[in-house]
């Protein structure tokens, strides 16, 4: 399997325009203050559900439910009988139940509170082939390891499973999900595909501008070299792993 996302975002690219004129964007979601996967990493897993009839998807980390908001809104669009299953130990429900409630897409998203240790093994009972599994909880090597290893028993040959913050790290030690992507997997298990600049300027969309501000500040203000590579690029955030 060979993946070209600007190939598949070029399928949608009206229609991502226009959810984003409709107010599917960071900054509609109320309140907002940062955190969450932007809007053009969004529109792009919002593509892959649609080009690959991804119906059952798993959502850790439901923060503010932006990434659960797209899920939602691509199986709307694909008329796609599915659900999303979001994890969190502390969501803000009402937040997330009101912004799916304007876009009549509350029926598509099941919340499940609790730590990702747990609930995903739970969820691996229910009789259902799981599609996609989204990590973006605690972002530490040894928790992203085990999402991943749990989520992998989960998904179906040519499902996927989503990282975020996937910026390189110092060599000296493992300490985020894209150590775990380098020790973990190999080509046997399926392909990884990381969310390049261009993906990012394929929409350059403001709150995702700021955004990489914010970030980028960030890392100059905490130093790099403990925690991040001096070549990471605030632009390349996301990686999928699909599944043989």
């Amino acid at each position: 399997m060979s993946i070209n996302l600007v190939e598949i975002l070029d399928k949608y690219k009206e229609r991502l325009s226009e959810l984003n004129s409709l107010g599917l964007n960071k900054q509609g979601i109320p309140g907002y203050v940062k955190g969450s996967i932007r809007t053009c990493e969004a529109q792009t897993l919002y593509s892959l559900i649609r080009e690959f009839k991804f119906k059952n998807i798993i959502d850790v980390g439901t923060g503010p439910g932006f990434s659960a908001w797209y899920f939602a809104q691509a199986l709307k669009d694909e008329q796609l009988e599915g659900i999303i299953e979001t994890i969190d130990t502390v969501p803000d429900i009402e937040l997330t139940t009101g912004m799916l409630s304007n876009h009549g897409l509350e029926d598509y998203v099941n919340f499940n509170i609790g730590l990702s240790t747990g609930v995903l093994p739970s969820l691996g009972k229910l009789k259902k082939e799981w599609d996609m599994v989204l990590i973006d909880g605690d972002h530490s090597y040894e928790q992203t390891k085990i999402d991943f290893e749990n989520a992998f028993k989960l998904i179906k040959p040519g499902g996927c499973i989503v990282f975020h913050d996937v910026y390189p790290t110092p060599g000296c030690y493992s300490i985020g999900p894209r150590d775990v992507i380098q020790d973990v997997i190999d080509e046997k298990m399926g392909e990884v595909v990381f969310f390049e600049e261009e993906i990012f300027n394929y929409f350059n969309y403001q709150d995702d501008v700021q955004d990489v501000i914010r970030i980028g500040q960030k890392w100059i203000e905490r130093g790099y070299g403990s925690w991040v590579d001096r070549k990471a690029n605030p632009k390349e955030l996301m990686a999928v792993f699909f599944k043989k």
